[in-house]
């Protein structure tokens, strides 16, 4: 054989090689997104999650099923509600596959209290009697993984935390499952560890736990956190949750706040003839009153603007996902804009000063206030770079 058909063969050699053997081909490679996964979370037990979820399904990814609560003895049970046909996640996610081929993932929980699930991580055996439950919980709904809600890191074991999502992930890939984690943005875990093993984490810009009134997202607060997770994280494991609820403190409770939908901030605004403000430092809205027994409420909510500005900032991150909290509870003007967040579309505030609710419920007093189908409007300023800095709520709904 002449030289020349030998370093011929060799090469014809070689790529066969570099075509089958040779890892990181281009024909195995996942293509990019070219936008983020747009998640929603919702309660199956919600009348108005169920009514959110029919009305918006064609503008989501995949939802987030605050589904699967761990006792402290760690027992798994199904978050229903027995009373509704369709109050279950098995009917929830029926209704979903059959609309659309979402991404539906299921959250875990422990219950609050001294003697927390999720505090008991570090025990082996409790940690795989717990993995038992939860592998079956995946196979008998079919979800298409886990989200291990660790808010409380002080009261539960990181290092069991970090032991369960590396089990489980070993566990559900042999399925085709992922598994990640739900985190609060501000805390002292170790939050690159967690990166490196989970599929994906999810990290909320607003904050659930409060002493005392006062702003749930601080504009500096977010910006600060959205950078540090960022560096922390891999951009394709990487989702950020923004919110549209409230929390509302009351006089005459225990001192403890209490959710609020952005439904029931603007009844409250409405029924007791009190304007919504706009907090400049910290760019959060809020309102207070005084209600007919006398008893002091102040409410600290997030709305479409500060969604718009939390999402317009990820967006530029070019991260996994953006999660909504919650359906039925949100600020319908998110949609909008939400929607555009598919691959090409132009982000921008539209829609943002229409407020609309479809239906308003709250306790005022010893009584229950409903409104059905309110409108208002607000209008927003926008500084040079495209963020709100400014709302005001024009007329009442």
């Amino acid at each position: 054989m002449s030289q020349a058909k030998k370093i011929a063969c060799r090469a014809s050699l070689a790529l066969l090689l570099a075509m089958f053997w040779l890892p990181g081909r281009v024909e195995h490679s996942a293509p990019a997104r070219l936008a983020p996964l747009r998640l929603a979370f919702i309660d199956s037990t919600s009348p108005e999650a169920r009514i959110s979820l029919k009305k918006y399904l064609d503008d989501l990814d995949g939802v987030i099923g605050e589904w699967l609560n761990v006792d402290s003895n760690g027992k798994v049970s199904e978050e229903e509600d027995p009373g509704q046909d369709d109050g279950s996640p098995s009917a929830t996610i029926d209704f979903i596959r059959a609309r659309r081929p979402l991404t539906v993932l299921a959250l875990v929980s422990d219950e609050p209290g001294s003697s927390r699930a999720f505090a008991r991580l570090g025990d082996p055996s409790f940690r795989w009697r717990l993995e038992e439950q939860l592998v079956g919980s995946v196979g008998k709904f079919n979800f298409d993984g886990l989200l291990i809600n660790f808010e409380d890191v002080l009261t539960a074991d990181e290092a069991g935390l970090r032991d369960l999502i590396g089990e489980l992930r070993t566990r559900l890939a042999a399925h085709h499952k992922t598994i990640g984690v739900v985190l609060p943005a501000d805390s002292f875990i170790d939050y690159k560890t967690l990166g490196s093993l989970a599929d994906m984490v999810v990290i909320k810009l607003y904050e659930d736990v409060h002493s005392s009134p006062g702003p749930l997202a601080p504009e500096w607060w977010w910006r600060r956190f959205i950078a540090e997770r960022s560096r922390d994280i891999p951009a394709d494991k990487l989702i950020f949750a923004v919110a549209s609820t409230g929390r509302e403190w009351s006089a005459a409770g225990d001192g403890a706040p209490q959710f609020v939908s952005f439904g029931a901030a603007m009844l409250a605004s409405t029924s007791q003839h009190v304007p919504v403000r706009f907090d400049p430092g910290s760019r959060n809205p809020h309102l207070d009153y005084i209600d007919n027994e006398g008893a002091r409420h102040e409410i600290w909510f997030l709305d479409a603007t500060t969604a718009f500005n939390q999402i317009r900032s990820v967006v530029a991150r070019q991260v996994h996902g953006i999660a909504l909290r919650e359906l039925g509870a949100e600020d319908q003007s998110i949609w909008p804009f939400f929607k555009t967040l598919e691959a090409g579309r132009a982000f921008g505030p539209d829609g943002i000063e229409r407020l609309h609710c479809d239906e308003l419920a709250m306790r005022v007093g010893q009584s229950i206030v409903s409104r059905i189908a309110a409108d208002g409007r607000r209008s927003v300023e926008l500084n040079e770079s495209g963020d709100i800095i400014y709302e005001s709520y024009l007329r009442e709904l």
